[in-house]
């Protein structure tokens, strides 16, 4: 069984990798999650090497796949940083975190001559005392757990600015599955650690306790080809998910941007005047970058001016125009016969969820009591205005 989902993961990582390179245009974080799924078919062609010849002493192999998963730590940073920021090149500084793959090449070939440390088969296979295999441990999961908490808070910061950017959530800009993955990660390493230490120091040993970690590779990569190849770029610049200095006073946030007051004044009748006449709040792909280039201000300034002026971030200043329209078409007559997910998608909602979520929050009611408080509302006051009628 064990084997079959070797090559179920071999076949699925490989055909991903190759798939990812086919897009149109191709991106960086293609290319680097490409070659990141590829070398997750090498590593199980080498798991099912060692399963299937566990006699002999394949330490070349072994050597080989710890190697490779040193690969995923960063790649799975790197990938959520580029995605984020929407770079498009690879810079030099980046490079180095890749520094812990190059420099343990040539001491676990030195290892394999010397020493043969069969320290790989999942951690519960045939372990070895020795300085490298302790030190190998120590980088390998401080690489892990310390790169999982890297992820963690960049998709974080991600979360927390992505309404100053976008009027609606898009499932092709979400960072959240990469989030779940490290969590994914964090958790399936700290049962592996759990499992070798009950072997290692205490002689337990639970023989079925690997059956589980195919198919949760399985899981990974299934994910990871799903939401990959529907991941677009971002449009939050660098500077607002890398800030170059915290700070915890919100009237700093904004010192030293050089926008006048009577500028702000300006910025915002121009875009309050833009949103009434030319209605841009009804594109369901309405974001700030777009709306910066037809009222011809910069972003920035739109956020800085959004945020002091009417102290709303661009996600709300957009998505109360839609609920205000949506509120007219429930009591317009040629809408009556429209359902409140067409509706709502007519005025530029993209989703039922997030139009909920927000009509509650700014009308205090749900979508369907509004709209039956308006059809009662309108049915009383056409029934009074027939009795007066008929007296």
């Amino acid at each position: 069984m064990t084997e079959t989902f070797y090559h179920i993961n071999i076949a699925q990582s490989f055909f991903a990798g190759v798939i990812l390179l086919t897009k149109r245009p191709v991106k960086l974080t293609d290319k680097i999650l490409s070659g990141w799924l590829i070398s997750l078919a090498l590593l199980f062609s080498l798991q099912l090497l060692l399963s299937t010849f566990p006699e002999q002493k394949l330490s070349g192999s072994s050597v080989l796949a710890g190697i490779i998963a040193l690969l995923f730590p960063p790649t799975l940073y790197l990938y959520a940083k580029y995605t984020a920021l929407g770079l498009t090149s690879l810079t030099k500084s980046d490079r180095w975190h890749y520094s812990a793959f190059i420099l343990l090449i040539p001491i676990l070939v030195y290892s394999i001559i010397w020493e043969r440390p069969f320290f790989y088969q999942n951690f519960l296979g045939e372990l070895s005392t020795s300085v490298f295999f302790i030190t190998f441990g120590i980088i390998f999961f401080g690489m892990y757990f310390l790169y999982g908490i890297y992820t963690i808070r960049l998709v974080n910061t991600f979360q927390s600015l992505e309404n100053d950017y976008y009027a609606n959530h898009h499932d092709r800009i979400d960072l959240k599955w990469i989030k779940y993955l490290s969590i994914l990660f964090y958790v399936f390493w700290t049962f592996i650690i759990i499992i070798g230490a009950l072997r290692f120091h205490f002689g337990i040993d639970i023989p079925k306790a690997v059956h589980f970690i195919p198919p949760t590779h399985t899981v990974i990569i299934y994910i990871i080809s799903f939401k990959a190849y529907r991941q677009s770029y971002s449009i939050i610049p660098k500077e607002a998910v890398e800030p170059p200095k915290k700070t915890n006073e919100e009237h700093q946030k904004y010192a030293k941007s050089g926008l006048r007051q009577h500028e702000a004044e300006q910025y915002l009748i121009t875009l309050i005047e833009h949103m009434e006449t030319k209605k841009p709040w009804l594109e369901p792909d309405l974001n700030i970058k777009s709306l910066a280039l037809r009222t011809e201000i910069p972003q920035h300034y739109i956020t800085q001016t959004l945020n002091e002026r009417l102290n709303k971030n661009f996600y709300t200043f957009v998505n109360e125009y839609r609920t205000n329209e949506v509120v007219r078409l429930f009591s317009d007559q040629n809408y009556q016969h429209w359902t409140i997910v067409a509706i709502a998608y007519e005025c530029g909602f993209n989703s039922k969820s997030s139009f909920n979520a927000f009509f509650k929050k700014y009308v205090g009611e749900t979508p369907s009591s509004y709209r039956k408080k308006i059809k009662v509302q309108s049915g009383e006051i056409t029934l009074s205005s027939k009795n007066y009628q008929t007296t």
